[in-house]
Parts: C-alpha cells; sequence; structure tokens
C-alpha cells in the first residue's frame, strides 16, 4: 500500500452453508482476529485492518471444527477517508 493507515477490506463471499465468526484474518505477524459471517449464501463484510507502507500480507484461515468452509470471491481494500 501507498502508506501506512487503516483501510477498509471488503471481503465477498459464497457458499459460507454457516453464519459463523470460525473465518480468521492475520495481518502481516499480528493475531488472527475472527471475521464474522452474516449471510448465509453470498455476502460480503468491511472491516477495518491496520497495514504498514509497502507490503502486507493477509492470511485468511478456518477454525471451524465441523468443517463448513467459505468460498471467498474476491477481496477489495481501500484506504478511509
Amino acid at each position: 500500500v501507498p502508506k501506512p493507515g487503516t483501510y477498509r477490506l471488503t471481503l465477498y463471499y459464497a457458499d459460507s452453508h454457516a453464519i459463523t465468526d470460525k473465518l480468521q484474518l492475520r495481518v502481516n505477524d499480528g493475531t488472527p482476529a475472527p471475521v464474522h459471517l452474516f449471510s448465509y449464501i453470498y455476502g460480503s463484510e468491511t472491516l477495518p485492518v491496520t497495514l504498514k507502507a509497502g507490503e502486507n500480507s493477509l492470511t485468511f484461515s478456518n477454525a471451524d471444527p465441523s468443517g463448513n468452509k467459505v468460498n471467498i470471491d474476491r477481496i477489495r481494500l481501500y484506504l478511509e477517508k
């Protein structure tokens, strides 16, 4: 990203099969935080992420022991105004 700051990350997903908070997002080397999914089939959730200037890593993981999966369709990242 061009400069450090708080950005908005919009996650578009399909086939969540569950309304869950078992999807987690880790930014760089930070602690994984839950991403709350509220739509059953298709949805999008927007959350703030703090990024440093330059390259950053975004790691999504699934902590759902029942095996429910989330199909991430696309990610949109933009700077808060």
